[in-house]
C-alpha cells in the first residue's frame, strides 16, 4: 500500500496521463484529431503478446468463417431433404435427440409422457 500521495500515480498529472494533452487541446482548439494507431505491447513484452493476440484472433476469425460455411452446407441438406418430401422439423428433432445422452433422452421422454398423461393427452 502506498502511504505517501507523492508516490501514487496522479490521474490529473499531465506526465502520468497520456490523454491530458489530447483533452487539454480539445478544450482549447475544438475537435480532437484521430490519433495514429500504435502497436501496443501487452505487459511490456515489446509486441510479442500483441502478435500472439493477433494470431489467436485471426485463427478464431478463420474458424468462424468455416463454421458459417458448414452452417450453409447444413442448410442446403435440409433444403434437399424438404424437396424430397421429408419433414425437416422432424429431421431436426431426430438430429437433436441423437446428440443427447441416452439416459437424458429417456428421462425427458418419461417426463413428457407423465405430463401428457396428467393433462389427459396420453
Amino acid at each position: 500500500m502506498i502511504d505517501d500521495p507523492d508516490e501514487m500515480p496522479g490521474f490529473l498529472d499531465r506526465a502520468a496521463d497520456p490523454l491530458a494533452d489530447v483533452v487539454g487541446d480539445a478544450l482549447n482548439t475544438g475537435p480532437v484529431p484521430e490519433p495514429e494507431p500504435e502497436p501496443v505491447a501487452i505487459g511490456g513484452n515489446s509486441g510479442v503478446a500483441g502478435e500472439l493476440l493477433r494470431d489467436v484472433i485471426e485463427r478464431i476469425e478463420r474458424m468462424e468463417e468455416k463454421k458459417k460455411d458448414i452452417a450453409d452446407l447444413i442448410r442446403i441438406l435440409y433444403y434437399e431433404a424438404k424437396t424430397e418430401g421429408l419433414d425437416v422439423k422432424t429431421i431436426r428433432k431426430v438430429v437433436s435427440l441423437r446428440k443427447q445422452d441416452a439416459g437424458k433422452r429417456a428421462e425427458e421422454q418419461e417426463l413428457l409422457d407423465l405430463y401428457l398423461f396428467s393433462i389427459g393427452m396420453a
